[in-house]
């Protein structure tokens, strides 16, 4: 990343108020940057003044190639190193601040020197997990908990679990920043477009599926990734390949292809909005707990027969004979599929929107408890 969008300046226009710090490690793919990206924006976008602490921050040249006004990205490593000629802490919390906010997304551990500066600042701080998101049971028990933090340069601190979810007693999801619009019909695309895309991890039933559009005529395309390279190791040919782009051009694309298969919780958050068939490649787990959490998500949907065994024969949990079970509009059970898409969109409309709620969240949390005047 250019030094220019990592030293992006901050808004003028922003009320001063509280400061988010966000710090994300990016692991294996690019789902952490992404979904940490779209909330620093939102934030920005209601007047906050944000900071992205992140130790890899090169998928942003093309996930947010502009930057975003109000939104400045920072090094890991500088949170957690810099010190001040007399030996004191660099602060992450201004004086001038009217409250701070720290979230740790999907569990990263802060730096110590972090940890200090929350236990020792003079604003209000609140420290907050943001977990993953996930439509199983427990997450409507877990959400708005406190973590008492027991040892480390933060003991007798507090931090808050936060997670997104499917039901009201959860923190929601992003809302798109505009109503969705219907979906217009666009098979046989043209060069930007395609009648499936791809944005998925190696399947078992890759080949069978991709074989299937291919019969019925369909243009197929994928994104770079794991997907791609499956694709090429299997001696496919006719496959689009796209270069990698920006979130809200991805995002469009989702509205103009006729399906498309999305991996992870970025992408699979974005397709839900688009009111396009999709399929949920979910991130897989050595220990098998993403088939419970596919499961919920799928019961959390309603999702009809159809829907489901794709889902399992796509995930690798189920194995088929044929392809009869692979959705293109040719098929006689592609309403299906189109009448399930439409009850994801509307039933996500009824969900909490995750900014605002989590700004309300984070507004009378402290991470060393009530305070008390002199």
């Amino acid at each position: 990343m250019s030094l220019s969008h990592a030293d992006l300046p901050l808004s003028a226009t922003a009320p001063h108020g509280a400061h988010w710090h966000l710090f994300c490690r990016v692991i294996d793919n690019w789902g952490d940057i992404g979904v940490t990206w779209r909330l620093a924006t939102e934030l920005a976008r209601r007047g906050q003044r944000v900071t992205l602490w992140v130790d890899d921050s090169s998928a942003l040249s093309w996930l947010a190639p502009q930057g975003a006004q109000g939104v400045a990205v920072k090094d890991w490593s500088l949170a957690s190193s810099r010190l001040h000629a007399d030996g004191a802490q660099s602060g992450l919390f201004a004086a001038t601040d009217v409250r701070g906010v720290v979230v740790e997304m999907f569990g990263c551990e802060l730096p110590e020197s972090v940890q200090q500066q929350i236990s020792r600042s003079a604003i209000p701080v609140a420290w907050i997990n943001l977990e993953y998101l996930s439509a199983e049971r427990h997450i409507s028990r877990l959400h708005g908990l406190p973590s008492p933090v027991m040892g480390g340069a933060a003991a007798g601190c507090t931090k808050w679990f936060f997670y997104p979810g499917f039901s009201l007693q959860t923190g929601g999801i992003m809302h798109p920043r505009q109503a969705p619009c219907e979906a217009q019909s666009t098979l046989h695309g043209q060069s930007t477009q395609a009648d499936c895309s791809l944005f998925c991890y190696d399947s078992p039933a890759l080949a069978q599926w991709v074989t299937a559009w291919q019969r019925d005529g369909l243009h197929v395309a994928t994104y770079p990734g794991a997907g791609a390279r499956a694709i090429q190791a299997l001696g496919l040919t006719g496959i689009t390949l796209w270069d990698a782009v920006a979130q809200p051009e991805f995002d469009n694309r989702l509205t103009r292809c006729a399906f498309n298969v999305v991996r992870g919780e970025d992408s699979m958050s974005r397709a839900l909005w688009s009111g396009r068939p999709f399929l949920w490649h979910i991130y897989p787990q050595d220990d098998g707990v993403h088939r419970a959490k596919l499961d919920a998500f799928l019961d959390w949907t309603e999702a009809p027969l159809a829907v489901r065994r794709a889902h399992g024969i796509w995930n690798g949990f189920e194995t088929a004979e044929s392809g009869d079970w692979v959705p293109t509009p040719q098929r006689a059970d592609w309403h299906t599929w189109v009448k399930w898409a439409e009850g994801v969109r509307a039933r996500s409309l009824r969900l909490p929107d995750l900014t605002p709620t989590l700004m309300a969240f984070a507004s009378d949390k402290d991470a060393r408890g009530p305070r008390h005047s002199n």
